[in-house]
This record gives C-alpha cells, sequence and structure tokens, in this order.
C-alpha cells in the first residue's frame, strides 16, 4: 500500500533513499500547486494561490547543497557537471570537482591503479 504524500512526509526517514524518494514526490507535485515564483538575492520565494488566498513556502537557497560524507573508494572526491558555487569555497572545494576532471584525468588514474 502506498502512503499518501502528506503520510509519507510525516514518516520517519532513515536510509538515504527513502530521503531522495520523498524529494522527487515533492518535486512531482510542486508544478500543480506552484503559481508564482520571484528570486530574491539567492533565494527562490515561491507562492500558491487557491480560492483568493496566497500562501509561501519557505523560501529555498538556490546555492545551498547538501555534502554525502560517505566518500568513494578509491576516488579523491566528488564530481558534479554544474558545481554548485558554494563547493568552490573551502573546505568544500578540497573534495568536490568537475566532472571534467574526472573523464579527463581521474579516471585513467582509477583505471591505472586497478
Amino acid at each position: 500500500m502506498t502512503l499518501t504524500l502528506t503520510q509519507d512526509l510525516q514518516s520517519s526517514k532513515i536510509r538515504l533513499e527513502e530521503f531522495k524518494n520523498i524529494a522527487d514526490r515533492i518535486l512531482q507535485y510542486m508544478p500543480a500547486v506552484i503559481d508564482e515564483k520571484v528570486v530574491y538575492h539567492e533565494y527562490l520565494i515561491c507562492s500558491s494561490t487557491t480560492a483568493g488566498s496566497t500562501k509561501r513556502i519557505r523560501p529555498f537557497n538556490k546555492y545551498l547543497f547538501m555534502v554525502y560524507t560517505r566518500f568513494l573508494a578509491r576516488l579523491e572526491g566528488y564530481y558534479y557537471l554544474d558545481i554548485p558555487k558554494k563547493a568552490l569555497i573551502a573546505p568544500y572545494n578540497q573534495h568536490i570537482f568537475p566532472f571534467s576532471q574526472f573523464i579527463l584525468e581521474d579516471i585513467w588514474k582509477l583505471l591505472d591503479s586497478a
């Protein structure tokens, strides 16, 4: 039996996959209820108007990203196609690299070490 989105939001999450699944469900639901999006500095402010009543949701920081601390076995860090601005400053910039570096350099080092 599948939980409703409301029930799923209220249930406990332990594994990273559970957080990913609920985030995916929220992202699928949002376009149906969000009427307006406004960018203010680094934040995205969204609102919904229903029956003449406007409700705003908590602003999103567009450049916020979360670092999952389990690194891959023999790789030096994480590779991003579109690196968040915050990842370019210390201490994150020591472990976050452009995906092109993985393709052009690090994958060959990994294969040579195997």
